[in-house]
């Protein structure tokens, strides 16, 4: 399956389109942790507690999420002309943008993978599985290694993804699928998207 995100009013939507049989639904975070990120699912964090130490250093251009046992390459990629972000169709990479064209600087990168594709499991498959407080770890394209602390988790609708403003303090959002598979006037898909917010570790 294909996970395409476009620019719409100011938004980045995420879409996808199945190939085949998927599964029904995709994993999301249990309704507890929501209700305990809902107050504030992209927070401004002027104290963030230091990261667990990572087990090794990865190479350029990875995330990591040790304790779910993650690690996939990331790709950079720039919009389309008609405004579509169009993710890797290698399900075990993953898509990294930033508004600016400059990513890990301040406002928002933005990571997006697949949560499965042709009935295998994607790299971000058991994303739903973070928890506040979770370590994070990504890597540049020079090797430069960056500590991130999970601050929270939220669930969307595609059409109603979030913005992730290119500017103000910087932040992490990693994005997947999730929700029972519908069918609309594009396609079949799965309805929302599961974010995971992070900001830097001390």
């Amino acid at each position: 399956m294909l996970l395409v995100a476009g620019v719409v009013g100011g938004g980045l939507l995420v879409a996808i389109g199945l190939q085949r049989a998927p599964a029904p639904a995709a994993p999301l975070p249990p309704a507890s942790v929501l209700a305990a990120s809902r107050e504030a699912p992209a927070p401004v964090a002027t104290h963030v507690p230091s990261a667990p130490a990572r087990p090794s250093v990865p190479g350029p251009d990875r995330l990591l999420i040790p304790g779910l046992g993650i690690e996939a390459p990331l790709q950079g990629r720039a919009l389309r002309a008609d405004g579509d972000f169009v993710v890797p169709g290698d399900p075990r990479v993953v898509a990294r943008w930033h508004g600016s064209g400059k990513p890990w600087g301040p406002g928002w990168t933005v990571l997006a993978g697949h949560v499965d594709s042709r009935g295998e499991p994607g790299a971000l498959h058991s994303l739903a599985s973070v928890r506040p407080g979770d370590a994070l770890v990504t890597t540049t394209g020079d090797g430069q290694v960056l500590d991130w602390v999970v601050q929270s988790l939220s669930v969307s609708r595609k059409e109603d993804l979030p913005d992730f403003p290119a500017t103000g303090p910087m932040g992490l959002a990693v994005v997947t699928c999730g929700g029972p598979v519908i069918s609309t006037s594009a396609g079949r898909h799965y309805r929302d998207n599961v974010i995971v917010w992070a900001r830097p570790a001390d």
